[in-house]
């Protein structure tokens, strides 16, 4: 669908994998309802932003390196013209970290005269995820119940939100973990709301294609699919293979069918998996397009990986997870959801012994 002058637009920026985007969601999905007059364009990597599509949090995917955009962040030298950004009136943003950025002024010279950008701030102690929603929640404004602050004038309220506002109107975040932040500002109760924005509610259509496509069936009234993800895209971040394989065989001698996905990133442990013979009722499919993932992930119960974006995809679709990280990367990368994690500073250290009872019970729930 094409967009016309008089349609208002908001353009949303959350550049990165899999994982990136999906700590971020429960922000864009709270963008989504707070602006359900405006067409949402989301910036980044095209395959993952088109589950987002999918689900209609967002209207269009726009890959960060693609034409429009470059077009966007580049001046006509000839003419000395600027790209402009017909009917947007906001542009946000989420990094993991700080780094350059295009000043209010940049926007504005776009006719663009609002902006949010949000640096999650490590020392906050919060997940990524939570950290995103609820300055996100600060910048429009909600409280649990629906006013915030409505009596303050712009800059005041500004400052409250940790946004400025320039001579011209534009906003800019510039909060990381104020002791003053909007989360503090607002009053409880908005937990729900978190849970709710966190969940990618898939279409049936896609769910059904991904396991036709897989050869997968749907499951019947109290059965379990088990997924495990052995991989992820640092080899610090994986549980020893091994102990992924014996899970799956005592998984498997519980009943449950079952599905070991590898993608891309794990091309080196593809050997010792074509070695292997997995139980009846098992299955190991690798390099799946983002959708059918979903659409597995999406219809299975359980699932058992590592710090990595299937892991947070699977509890973004509401699968029960059970996940194992590096210390360090807690809490800002712990996956929301029902989530059970298994933490250590070195995942070698967590032995199958030690692991199994947490497996086992995982696998009753």
């Amino acid at each position: 669908m094409r967009s016309t002058k008089t349609e208002r637009r908001a353009i949303l920026f959350r550049v990165g994998g899999l994982g990136d985007l999906l700590v971020a969601l429960p922000a864009i999905a709270l963008a989504r309802r707070r602006l359900p007059g405006h067409r949402l364009t989301l910036v980044g990597r095209a395959e993952y932003v088109a589950l987002l599509v999918r689900a209609g949090i967002v209207d269009e995917a726009m890959p960060f390196d693609g034409p429009k955009m470059t077009a966007i962040f580049a001046i006509d030298h000839l003419k000395r013209e600027l790209a402009p950004l017909d009917g947007v009136e906001l542009a946000m943003g989420w990094w993991n970290r700080s780094g350059e950025w295009p000043a209010d002024e940049w926007w504005a010279d776009r006719g663009v005269g609002r902006t949010c950008f949000i640096t999650y701030d490590g020392s906050s102690g919060q997940p990524i995820s939570r950290f995103f929603f609820d300055r996100t929640l600060g910048f429009f404004k909600i409280s649990s119940s629906g006013i915030c602050n409505a009596a303050l004038d712009d800059h005041e309220e500004a400052a409250a939100r940790g946004v400025s506002i320039d001579a011209r109107g534009g906003e800019r975040e510039f909060i990381q973990g104020d002791s003053a932040s909007p989360g503090e500002l607002i009053a409880g109760g908005l937990d729900d709301l978190f849970d709710d924005c966190a969940r990618l509610a898939l279409p049936a259509a896609l769910i059904k294609k991904a396991l036709d496509d897989l050869g997968v069936r749907e499951l019947k009234a109290n059965e379990k699919r088990l997924v495990v993800h052995p991989g992820s895209g640092g080899r610090a971040k994986r549980w020893p293979l091994p102990n992924f394989i014996e899970v799956a065989r005592r998984a498997a001698s519980r009943g449950l069918h079952g599905v070991l996905v590898t993608g891309e990133a794990e091309e080196d442990l593809e050997p010792s998996l074509k070695a292997l013979a997995f139980p009846p009722g098992w299955t190991r499919v690798s390099r799946l397009p983002a959708e059918t993932l979903a659409g597995l992930v999406a219809s299975s119960t359980h699932y058992i990986g590592n710090d990595s974006g299937p892991t947070h995809l699977a509890a973004a679709c509401g699968a029960r997870v059970l996940a194992f990280f590096r210390d360090d990367n807690l809490p800002a990368w712990r996956p929301f959801g029902r989530t059970r994690v298994l933490s250590a500073p070195d995942l070698a250290s967590i032995t199958l012994a030690a692991a199994l009872p947490v497996v086992d019970d995982f696998l009753a729930s």
